[in-house]
């Protein structure tokens, strides 16, 4: 027995060297790859900018005039007021109802006053006239509604001076003096408010 157990014990070394070996060689299962998220890409907004202000949008071309049709018989101007934004100038005017008729348009010295004609300076070298129709700077019994300055000079890039040239039947008339040729765009807002605004003619 004892010559005997010395051969076994070489087999049982063998045999535990070669599982050993065996499994020092066997190819490792591959763990699973985490597959990445996709990254986010930031697209530009497609919204145009909007201007700042209250004109929403520039015209095509270059309007040198603007008519508009009333909302009320007979309104009266409640303010008057003058505003610079970095595309455009505007003249602002508000009513006590509705929107009078307007007629807006480009005009050429000399001016008159009207309706006693005597001449009427007013500064700059390009100039709009705006006439409305069925509104005045006082109410149906003469007392005074708007009380603001009739002629002043608004320290704007545009926009050099706005003077009064005639209040007379309900027929209230503004001649506006301007830095430079221009182009117009008026909006309407609050159903009693009218926005003119002035643009650097191209």
């Amino acid at each position: 027995m004892t010559g005997r157990s010395g051969p076994l014990r070489r087999w049982g070394l063998v045999l535990a060297l070669f599982l050993v070996a065996a499994g020092c060689t066997a190819t490792p299962t591959p763990s699973p790859t985490a597959t990445p998220s996709p990254t986010a890409i930031e697209t530009p907004n497609a919204t145009p900018t909007a201007l700042a202000g209250p004109i929403e949008s520039l015209p095509a071309g270059c309007a040198q005039e603007a008519t508009r049709a009333s909302t009320a018989p007979r309104v009266s101007i409640s303010d008057i007021a003058t505003q610079g934004y970095p595309e455009y100038d505007v003249l602002i005017f508000d009513f006590d109802r509705g929107l009078p008729e307007y007629a807006i348009s480009h005009v050429e010295p000399p001016f008159t006053r009207d309706p006693s004609d005597l001449p009427l300076e007013v500064d700059g070298s390009y100039f709009f006239s705006v006439v409305l129709h069925g509104a005045s700077i006082v109410d149906e019994e003469f007392q005074s509604v708007y009380e603001g300055p009739t002629d002043f000079e608004p320290n704007l890039e545009r926009i050099q001076h706005v003077v009064l040239a005639g209040d007379f039947e309900a027929v209230s008339s503004w001649v506006v003096g301007l830095q430079g040729p221009a182009c117009l765009a008026v909006q309407a807002f609050s159903g009693n408010r009218l926005v003119i605004a002035v643009i650097d003619a191209p």
